[in-house]
């Protein structure tokens, strides 16, 4: 079965799927659904509500109440039965850093790749894949356009027809190390079979923005795309140790200093993405919130970053936990 399914993915990319432009940069499945289709309504496959808007990422689920960390990227080769015959490829070069080849989770059968570029280490991810292929494996490098395996329409979170079928993409961040493990067991217990690689480590980013920034670009260079995103908020916080990021994403140390840190300022998008990090040498008496940017603050409030405290701002459940798992 496994020796079938390669030679049908080989042929199959063969035959359908054009050389791409650009090595280091590979559109992530059938349908050049980042480069070449015009309205993300070409290619994005809206939820059960038909909104197109639903399949972007930001807060576009349930009347945006609901943060979408990715964009879902529609099939578009049907089998006879109508289940998706589209191939799913490595957007980037990078490591393969987790497989789940059950159907375990609201991901369902998902890869994570991480990719280290300019000081910063990101990871993409692919959801909802009703095969994997059998030729990967963690820990192998794969480059750009690598098959991965085929879109599906798994899930054990909710049910997903197979008129809905399609790819849940994703570019971000991977928050912490121990400082998850420590945070999900308290949280959750001990129930965790995706490791570092769980969803609730990870924060994305629009993959549309993304990709625009590294094809304006020319090349791969994650610090100029860094710096495309909106600093949203400012976070003071008494921390004496080096969040563990840091080590993975030096780049996002934009200040140093001589002697032990006693706290750092934090800048965040208004989803929870950290964009830079500064040593203080005084310790802040409580958490403070400051520089917000008015025009994504609602946003920032409907996503669990931000809540208000009075005329001021706080920390909200999805920014707390951020920052417990990252220090």
């Amino acid at each position: 079965m496994l020796r079938k399914f390669s030679t049908f993915c080989a042929v199959f990319f063969a035959a359908v799927f054009p050389a791409f432009a650009n090595p280091q940069l590979h559109n992530p499945s059938t349908i050049d659904a980042l480069a070449q289709l015009g309205s993300p309504e070409n290619f994005l496959q809206p939820t059960a509500s038909g909104r197109a808007e639903s399949a972007k990422f930001g807060m576009t689920r349930n009347a945006g109440t609901r943060f979408h960390e990715g964009i879902d990227i529609r099939s578009v080769r049907k089998m006879r039965s109508g289940a998706p015959a589209d191939l799913i490829f490595a957007a980037m070069p990078g490591t393969i850093v987790h497989l789940c080849r059950e159907n375990n989770g609201t991901y369902g059968r998902y890869i994570v790749l991480r990719h280290n570029n300019s000081g910063l280490e990101l990871y993409t991810l692919y959801a909802h894949m009703i095969a994997l292929s059998p030729r990967i494996a963690v820990g192998k490098h794969v480059p750009a356009g690598t098959i991965l395996g085929m879109m599906g329409q798994t899930s054990t979170g909710y049910k997903i027809p197979k008129s809905g079928a399609h790819l849940h993409f994703e570019v971000g961040m991977r928050l912490g190390s121990d400082g998850f493990a420590r945070w999900f067991r308290q949280a959750y217990g001990d129930g965790n079979a995706h490791g570092l690689w769980n969803g609730f480590n990870l924060v994305g980013a629009d993959p549309l923005e993304f990709f625009n920034t590294q094809r304006a670009a020319g090349t791969l260079n994650f610090s100029h795309w860094l710096k495309t995103l909106s600093r949203d908020f400012t976070v003071r916080i008494a921390a004496k140790s080096v969040p563990e990021i840091l080590k993975r994403s030096p780049a996002l140390l934009s200040e140093t200093l001589a002697g032990t840190p006693q706290s750092w300022e934090i800048d965040f998008t208004w989803f929870g993405m950290p964009l830079a990090f500064r040593p203080l040498a005084e310790r802040v008496p409580a958490i403070e919130v400051k520089a917000v940017n008015p025009a994504n603050a609602p946003l920032a409030i409907r996503r669990g970053t931000l809540k208000k405290d009075g005329n001021a701002y706080a920390p909200g459940k999805t920014l707390d936990n951020y920052l417990k798992i990252i220090f």
